[in-house]
This record gives structure tokens, sequence and C-alpha cells, in this order.
């Protein structure tokens, strides 16, 4: 018989089942009639099994777990981050800390090569990372203070975890700081003093705030932007930007 953390990672292979159109019946306690695919099916038996692993047998789960992530196989991946993030979920928010913190470290190595911005791996890690953080209580503060936004390294991290995913009164106050690094940026490169690069990283992290009012400043600086990237109205000023 094949132990159980061996057993999850035939289920994480078999990926290629997950599209057939099966249909599972289920009738609640209420006697609501509900159907599910096989993707639920195999997702809620595997987390099952996961809570009868030995904490020997969770290392290697975790092992495949990482393995799957870090691959080029998109459905083995999905399948591992919701299989990982329902784990935690179902435990306590010290493992689904630690689960992240490590996930965190991972993408920041990662993120110095220059083929991770289109490598499947980082779709992967940017997935699983953010849903393991929406659902973070107080410890979104711990991730905060350790991964502050004042260190410019730190950006491409809070991109993938999304500044609308703090706390309101926090994320309203991080979005202020957010919109004025953007302000500063754009003007440096305006002066040729700043980096296109470094703009468009501020611009993707911008994308993740909640801007629940409307900000003639963010408009401004948009049609600026869009004036020079556009290949009609930026041949006419002879610019040289690319986005």
């Amino acid at each position: 018989m094949l132990p159980s953390n061996l057993v999850i990672k035939k289920f994480i292979n078999c990926h290629k089942w997950f599209n057939i159109g099966l249909q599972f019946k289920q009738t609640t306690s209420d006697g609501n009639t509900q159907y599910y695919g096989l993707y639920d099916h195999l997702l809620l038996h595997t987390v099952a099994l996961s809570s009868t692993l030995s904490a020997e047998q969770y290392k290697k789960l975790e092992f495949y777990l990482y393995e799957a992530l870090l691959g080029t196989d998109y459905y083995a991946a999905i399948f591992a981050a919701n299989l990982w993030v329902l784990i935690c979920r179902l435990n306590n928010n010290q493992l689904q800390l630690e689960v992240l913190s490590g996930l965190l470290k991972i993408y920041q190595n990662l993120e110095t090569h220059a083929l991770f911005a289109d490598a499947p791996q980082r779709i992967h890690l940017t997935y699983t990372m953010e849903k393991l953080f929406q659902t973070l209580g107080n410890e979104k503060m711990h991730i905060y203070k350790r991964y502050s936004l004042k260190d410019g390294g730190n950006v491409g991290i809070w991109s993938a975890l999304k500044i609308r995913n703090l706390h309101n009164d926090l994320s309203k106050s991080v979005d202020r700081i957010v919109c004025e690094n953007l302000y500063a940026s754009f003007d440096k490169v305006l002066s040729s003093e700043g980096s296109l690069g470094d703009l468009i990283k501020k611009l993707k992290l911008a994308s993740t705030c909640r801007f629940m009012e409307l900000n003639s400043r963010i408009e401004d600086f948009l049609l600026k932007a869009w004036l020079k990237v556009c290949p009609i109205c930026g041949s006419k000023q002879q610019s040289v930007w690319l986005f």
C-alpha cells in the first residue's frame, strides 16, 4: 500500500484528467442538491487525506508542492497551490505564515533573474502567495513590516501580494505612499534622471491599490504616459519610450 504522501503526489500528477466533464452529485443537510467537477472532487479528498499525514510525510508533501509550483505544468501547479492554501486554512495561521514566508524568499531570489518576469513559475508563485496572504489575520502586519515598501527591492513582492489585500486602514495609508512614490518616479523619468524600468514596476504596484475615489494627479500622469507611449503621439514628439 502506498504511503499517503505518495498517493497525493499521484493526484497532483493526474492533472490531465481535470478537464473531463464528470459531475458529482451532493445533497446538503438542508436538502439542496449541488454538483461539482472532478477537480473539486480530487481537491477536497486530497485535503482530507493530507490531514492524516505524519510530520515526516508532510515534509515530503511540501517538497512535492514546491516541485509543482516551480515546474512548468500549469494544471499541476494550480492544483498544488489550491491544495496548499486549503491545508493552511484548515490548520493555523502560524503554518500559513511560515509557508508564505518561504515562498516570498523564493520569489525574491528568482526575481533577480531577468527571465523570471515572463516565466510560468512567477505566475504560479504569485497566485499562491496572494491566496495565502488574503486570508491572514493580524499576521499581515508582520509581513508588511518585514517587507517594508521603503525598500525598493520589495516592490515586486507587494505587486504579487497586492496592496488592496491589506487591512482597510493600512491599505488607505499605503495607497498614498505608493502614489507619492509613483509621482516622484514619473517626474524623474520626465527629467531624464529616472529609470523607466523602475517606473513600470511602480505602475504595476499602483495597479494593486484600491483607489476608491478619483485622483486627478493619477489621471494626468496616465495621460502624459500615454502621450509618450502612443505610436502616433509619441512619434510626433520623437519619443523613445517603450513599455
